[in-house]
Parts: C-alpha cells; sequence; structure tokens
C-alpha cells in the first residue's frame, strides 16, 4: 500500500514559499482584507487555491494574479459561502462557551469550549481541503466537493492527522513571529494543503512540483 510522503511534501511546500513569498504575502494580505467582511470569507479560501493554481501555468506579474484573485473572490461569492459557515459558526461558538465559562466559573462550559475549539480546527482543515476541490473544477457542486474532499482524508487518515498537526505547528509560529499570521498563514497553509491533497489523492505529478523542477 502506498503511503504519502509527508516530508516530501512539505519541502515542496517549503520551496514553493520561498520562491513566491511576495505574491504570498500579497494574497494573505487581500485573504485578511476580504475575510474582515465575512461573509466572503469562503470566496476568499477558494480564490486563494485558484489565484496560486495560476502560478506553474502563466508566467504573469504579481500584480496581475493579485487582479486575478479579487476577480475570483467577486465569482465565487455564491459558492463560498457554505464554506463560509462553517469558517465562521465553530470559532464563534468556542469564543461564546469560553466567556460563558470564564464568567459562570463553569467546567462544563469549559469543556464545551474545547470541544468547540476542536470542531474549529476541523472545519478550518475541511474549509481549505473543500476550497481546493473547488479550485481544480469549479463546476462541481457542494455535496460533491466536499465529499471527494472527505474521500481523500479518509484514504489516509494518519496523513490527514498529520496535516492537521502540521497546521497547528505553523499556526503557533504566531506567538514568537505574530506578524507571520497576517503575512504569510493563509497563503502558506493554501500552498500547503494543494500539496498534501494531491500526494493523498495520487496525483501523478503536482503542479508545484512540476514548477520548481522547471526552475532550477
Amino acid at each position: 500500500m502506498r503511503v504519502p510522503n509527508l516530508t516530501g511534501s512539505l519541502i515542496v511546500a517549503v520551496k514553493f514559499t520561498y520562491r513566491q513569498i511576495v505574491l504570498l504575502v500579497l494574497l494573505s494580505l487581500s485573504f485578511w482584507l476580504v475575510s474582515v467582511f465575512l461573509i466572503p470569507i469562503g470566496a476568499a479560501v477558494i480564490a486563494l487555491f485558484e489565484t496560486i493554481r495560476t502560478v506553474p501555468e502563466e508566467n504573469r506579474s504579481d500584480l496581475s494574479r493579485l487582479k486575478t484573485y479579487f476577480r475570483s473572490v467577486r465569482r465565487n461569492l455564491v459558492a463560498g459561502l457554505p464554506l463560509s459557515v462553517l469558517m465562521i459558526v465553530p470559532p464563534v461558538a468556542t469564543l461564546l462557551y469560553f466567556n460563558l465559562a470564564f464568567t459562570q466559573l463553569s467546567s462544563y462550559l469549559f469543556l464545551a469550549g474545547l470541544l468547540c475549539a476542536y470542531v474549529s480546527l476541523v472545519m478550518f482543515f475541511l474549509v481549505f481541503r473543500a476550497a481546493n476541490v473547488r479550485s481544480l473544477d469549479e463546476n462541481l457542486g457542494t455535496k460533491t466537493t466536499f465529499r471527494r474532499a472527505f474521500d481523500v482524508s479518509n484514504a489516509h487518515p494518519h496523513f490527514a492527522v498529520l496535516h492537521s498537526c502540521l497546521i497547528v505547528a505553523t499556526a503557533t509560529l504566531t506567538i514568537v513571529l505574530p506578524p507571520f499570521i497576517l503575512l504569510l498563514f493563509p497563503g502558506f497553509v493554501a500552498v500547503l494543503e494543494i500539496v498534501m491533497y494531491e500526494e493523498a489523492s495520487k496525483a501523478e505529478e503536482s503542479p508545484l512540483r512540476r514548477y520548481l523542477n522547471t526552475i532550477r
């Protein structure tokens, strides 16, 4: 049975991030700008993947790709609504439960807050995976998108868990480097998802890997 290569995938994601760090910073800042309004956050995630996937295909300037990003956000506003709900509701519930737990000194509400925090992580992973799948085929319906995202994750559950741990580890960098979450976190997580998904789904060759091989 084929075992996905976690280390190799991480190396590819880091190398691509290094090569395209200016673009990823621009996309990350744009992501936060769009996400301030909350409702378009799902479209903002989909647009990340669609824009990053243009890098191996077209030789364009970073500003040109930034325009592509905003056009993609507008085009995916409706398709991104289910993702927006999944990105917003669990964190809001987490904050609510923790706030109630500390004001009422309730251990049960605190445990509920921890559960919601875990659900928030799972939803974050699922949203980015579903957005990645959606970027591969914009004609996919919502149910088909989530089913395909779940099937790939379920095929190698240990790989999905390790992938989630990498996201958490990346998020913890914000403790040491607070600007990281604004400048690079969304873009890097999207790159990591693209590489990890293609490794788990047995794609012949990742376009990002092909891009890195081309510029050597």
